[in-house]
């Protein structure tokens, strides 16, 4: 993890008095504009309040610890995010490569269908003169109403052949792949709420120590600065 980096130069800190000196104190008063809670050397020497006050460093040090902290926790978050996601690309690949798969087999349903009606279309128009004449003598409208017949039977069936081998393909397919989505959306939509959960619960907590801990540890600050004041009275 990298480490925490301020984005203001410390040597471009000034008090409010602009004094050359380099910062030491802060005043740990939120009424105050920035600048003025900034204090030099030259600034303690002049400087009375009843606000708590804690060193420039000891400062610096807390933000960066906070800093570190919620990094950290972010961090956390982030990995756990990216491995629910990472899960959830995966099923949708897979549900991808099935839908990709169902297609190519209607494609090819679709060609063998268009092939067979075209070998019917080829045989009916090849013949033999000497069959074609025996018939055409012996039996002419009884084998020409037959021949029809056969042939319209021929096609419909092939075309009912095919129908009923797309419809059954198509339902099993289908059927597997409407169960299939339903269980990758629902797993997928657990997975998510289960990630924003933890989300919001690291945030919650994160929230929670941001608060309390400067707040804790400049009333610890302040609580010492007071004690050595005092011994420094007798």
């Amino acid at each position: 993890m990298l480490k925490p980096k301020m984005l203001e130069n410390q040597q471009d800190f000034h008090c409010q008095n602009k004094h050359d000196s380099p910062i030491h104190l802060i005043v740990i008063d939120p009424n105050l504009d920035k600048k003025q809670r900034l204090l030099c050397s030259e600034c303690m020497e002049n400087f009375k309040s009843e606000d708590e006050t804690m060193e420039f460093k000891k400062v610096i040090k807390i933000i960066e610890d906070i800093i570190e902290k919620k990094a950290r926790s972010f961090e956390n978050i982030y990995q756990l995010t990216v491995q629910q996601l990472q899960t959830c690309v995966k099923s949708v690949q897979e549900l991808k490569t099935q839908f990709m798969e169902l297609f190519d087999s209607l494609i090819r349903i679709t060609e063998d269908w268009s092939q067979n009606l075209l070998e019917q279309v080829q045989k009916c128009n090849q013949y033999s003169f000497y069959d074609e004449l025996k018939i055409l003598i012996i039996k002419i409208k009884f084998n020409l109403r037959r021949q029809n017949h056969n042939l319209l039977k021929s096609v419909v069936l092939i075309s009912h052949n095919k129908v009923k081998q797309i419809i059954k393909q198509n339902k099993i397919n289908l059927s597997y792949i409407l169960t299939k989505v339903i269980s990758i959306s629902s797993e997928l939509i657990n997975r998510l709420n289960k990630a924003w959960q933890h989300v919001m619960q690291q945030f919650l907590i994160l929230q929670g120590q941001l608060w309390y801990q400067p707040k804790k540890l400049i009333l610890k600050y302040g609580s010492l600065q007071m004690e050595n004041q005092n011994q420094q009275k007798y």
